[in-house]
């Protein structure tokens, strides 16, 4: 996924700079400020960590909108391809407003042999599963028929829209909803690359995603 490329780049552009700060603190701060940025749009922190400007920071958090977009819509069923740009942005505002919810803390990096480890506290959130009930029963009471009864692809398309239009409505009002499941911790080692630089893996940011968005069913 293009978000997680872009962080990899650029924890390893973060970590091998030359600074007076200890490894433990550059470790921390980083992979704070990357999750705040992510998460939250707090871009200041991270733009100066890695020596970008602000604007080219929120890329970051531009591609966790995208990213937790296609999960609301991949989840309610929602159709990208068949939906106006008026509805998408709607789900994008959304999504940031999901991801404003999201917590989640840092524990210092500590040393662990030859190598670093960061704690990530996550709490994970559950709208997947709260909103979803009232989806399905207006699904099964009112589209399921409309949309079997279509007798065109132009038909099906208006109702595409229709159908997500009615979801956003539905699943908007439990954004101030969202509860957290048991808060559950990821342990991240600092790696080095085979060029010497140092971050962690894609994999190791994936699984932080997982556990702070929380498992979609």
């Amino acid at each position: 996924m293009k978000k997680y490329t872009a962080i990899a780049a650029a924890i390893l552009m973060c970590l091998t700079l030359v600074g007076c700060t200890s490894k433990a603190d550059r470790y921390t701060n980083y992979i704070r400020a990357t999750l705040e940025c992510s998460y939250y749009g707090i871009e200041t922190d991270y733009a100066e960590a890695i020596g970008i400007t602000n604007d080219e920071a929120l890329d970051l958090y531009r591609d966790e909108v995208a990213y937790v977009t296609e999960l609301i819509c991949y989840r309610f069923a929602v159709e990208p391809s068949c939906i106006s740009a008026e509805t998408q942005e709607g789900y994008e505002l959304l999504a940031m407003d999901v991801l404003e919810k999201t917590k989640f803390t840092v524990d210092k990096a500590v040393k662990s042999g030859d190598s670093y480890h960061v704690t990530v506290h996550c709490e994970p959130i559950d709208f997947w599963d709260i909103a979803y009930e009232d989806v399905e029963k207006f699904y099964v009471d009112e589209f399921g028929v409309k949309y079997e009864a279509a007798s065109s692809q132009e038909e099906l398309d208006k109702l595409e829209e229709e159908y997500a239009v009615r979801v956003l409505e539905i699943i908007t009002p439990y954004v101030d909803k969202i509860g957290y499941g048991e808060p559950v911790k990821k342990i991240v080692e600092i790696t080095v690359d085979e060029d010497g630089k140092e971050g962690i893996t894609d994999e190791e940011w994936l699984a932080i995603d997982d556990l702070i968005l929380g498992k979609q069913s």
